[in-house]
């Protein structure tokens, strides 16, 4: 299936896009992640990306943001990349769990937690592994012997592990051929608007490239993967929250198990 240039084939029949079962707002890690196992699952996935190949400095600009902490301003503006690929064009590719102290209860902190726990999320890391490429063997102790690695201090209060590395860290580079053959990526696609019927579902949404030119695309699902900061300001934008109208049409956590 193709991969098409919004900037460059702007007229909705030359597109000659159908119905999708599934639309996928982000062509980054989780979205082709989640576009991957979809397709596996026979279903028909349209992926919508505002980038293109690579990193270019156009397309960043829709990263301003305004930050309350100048140390992270620069993580907020430019780590976070406008690509086919998103933020994995530009990470090492380390994969390395979470640990059940990670989970722990901080009451300093005066907050909720975590809404799950480290047993929760044990069950989908050899998914995550084999999606990254990196093997589902240990991190801990057992991996230690296994690479023949002692630690530095014998002291129980000191806690090591090892980490993976995807060999391939661009998860669009490395998962192309698949996305390719599977799914349909249109890409210099701005995702700006969702448009609801009467009952206040999810019906279409409006893309715009970065010459203005704009095009209504129906739905039929709807999944937002353009990470934490994008996806939030998306859901504020378009006042999407937790009401009524989010019934079938529409998926707030993209992050779901859809089977290996």
């Amino acid at each position: 299936m193709p991969l098409i240039d919004f900037g460059k084939k702007r007229d909705g029949q030359e597109l000659n896009l159908k119905k999708f079962e599934y639309t996928i707002i982000g062509c980054g890690a989780i979205g082709i992640h989640v576009a991957l196992l979809l397709a596996k699952r026979g279903k028909s996935v349209l992926i919508l990306e505002s980038g293109k190949i690579g990193e270019h400095p156009e397309r960043q600009i829709l990263n301003k943001s305004t930050t309350n902490r100048p140390d992270i301003a620069s993580s907020v503006h430019w780590g976070r990349k406008r690509a086919l690929g998103g933020s994995t064009i530009r990470w090492g590719g380390q994969a390395l769990p979470f640990q059940s102290i990670d989970f722990a209860e901080r009451p300093w902190l005066k907050l909720n937690g975590w809404p799950l726990s480290a047993e929760d999320l044990e069950p989908h890391y050899r998914q995550a592994e084999r999606y990254l490429g990196v093997g589902t063997g240990g991190y801990f102790g057992t991996a230690m012997k296994r690479l023949k690695l002692k630690p530095p201090f014998n002291s129980e209060d000191l806690d090591y592990h090892v980490s993976k590395w995807a060999s391939q860290p661009n998860m669009f580079k490395r998962h192309q051929k698949k996305l390719e053959k599977d799914t349909t990526i249109l890409y210099n696609a701005h995702c700006t608007e969702v448009i609801r019927d009467s009952n206040k579902r999810c019906k279409a949404v409006t893309i715009k490239n970065f010459d203005q030119k704009s095009l209504n695309i129906q739905i039929q699902n709807l999944i937002i993967a353009s990470g934490g900061i994008e996806s939030v300001r998306f859901l504020m934008v378009n006042n999407l929250s937790k009401s009524p109208f989010l019934g079938q049409g529409f998926m707030e956590h993209p992050c779901m198990d859809l089977g290996t």
